[in-house]
């Protein structure tokens, strides 16, 4: 570069600050070759041992085959953390396991945990999940950490868990920034204490409550207006269109339990309950059948085409009792 100024013409007469600061604009040399892609690793015996065992290094060196196998499946905890791992599969064999610690990997879905029967505590955070799958059999599930994910959404949060889930966090994933995100879990998963390391407070679950009420206590009375009282005539059939149209039209998720509880409340506030013994044993049937009508629409059709059913057949419902009551002279 030097030899390149002392060519300039007239260079004797520029300012030596001039001719500082010109040697000083060397080209910057080129970046660094930004580094190899990180190859994911595949879990074994000898990896989860590794990870996972406690005892000193000689010790379990110097054990046979067999009997290092026998300790990596029993052990309760495994730590499997910043391993680079690319997927879960290989932990079946390990399901003794009570807490597994998988955090800050580049695992992309939940599973091999079918036989995780014990499994208490699963940390899942920092990898590269985008959806929850494979967890909702763990009934002895307690802890669920999946935040800094990639977790767009939870469409059924109750098929999704497991009911024993105490602590939940699914924080800086897209989910959890969703309007509505906390009450709809709170509202779903009736055990939780914990939401994203924030204590469910005895007013969230309260606020939820009266909302449910208010909700229950519309239908209620939109389904009591179709019930006559006692002294109408065709009370018994009129009953039974409007029993039976509100079974059919509640969500198919609902409990029976819920369906049941609605009927006798709506029964009760219309005279009902007082009816002579003839009239009660009919509307038994009445909730009986319906009862018996939830029950297989659950077993035997998923809830998708069971809420589309529902969907086609509320015109022939409407249309049906539009015309029971024509009949009655209402």
């Amino acid at each position: 570069m030097e030899a390149e100024l002392a060519a300039v013409p007239g260079r004797e007469f520029m300012p030596a600050a001039l001719i500082d600061s010109e040697a000083e604009q060397e080209v910057d040399p080129a970046p660094p070759p930004p580094p190899p892609p990180v190859k994911p690793r595949r879990l074994t015996i000898q990896l989860i041992g590794k990870s996972s065992l406690d005892g000193d290094a000689a010790e379990l060196a110097s054990l046979g085959v067999d009997e290092y196998a026998e300790r990596v499946l029993a052990l309760n905890r495994l730590r499997l953390g910043h391993l680079q791992l690319g997927s879960m599969d290989g932990l079946d064999p390990c399901n003794a396991a009570t807490h597994l610690y998988l955090q800050h990997n580049l695992i992309t879905e939940i599973e091999s945990l079918e036989f995780f029967s014990q499994l208490q505590f699963l940390v899942l955070s920092h990898n590269k999940l985008t959806e929850v799958s494979g967890i909702s059999h763990l009934s002895s599930l307690l802890h669920l950490d999946l935040s800094h994910n990639q977790i767009e959404e939870i469409r059924q949060p109750v098929a999704t868990f497991p009911s024993s889930l105490v602590h939940l966090s699914l924080a800086a994933n897209p989910c959890a920034g969703r309007r509505g995100y906390r009450q709809e879990m709170i509202g779903a998963l009736t055990g939780l204490k914990k939401l994203d390391d924030l204590t469910i407070q005895a007013w969230e679950r309260g606020a939820i409550e009266e909302e449910d009420d208010r909700d229950d206590g519309d239908e209620e009375s939109e389904i009591a207006e179709s019930v006559p009282s006692v002294d109408s005539s065709g009370v018994r059939d009129r009953v039974e269109a409007a029993v039976n149209s509100a079974t059919e039209h509640r969500q198919v998720t609902s409990s029976v339990d819920s369906a049941q509880e609605l009927y006798e409340r709506v029964a009760a506030r219309s005279g009902v309950a007082d009816m002579p013994n003839t009239m009660r044993s009919k509307l038994e049937e009445i909730r009986e059948r319906s009862r018996r009508r939830r029950f297989e629409a659950l077993q035997d059709t998923s809830i998708a085409d069971a809420i589309a059913l529902i969907g086609r057949e509320r015109p022939r419902l409407n249309k049906g009792a539009g015309q029971g009551a024509k009949m009655h002279g209402t």
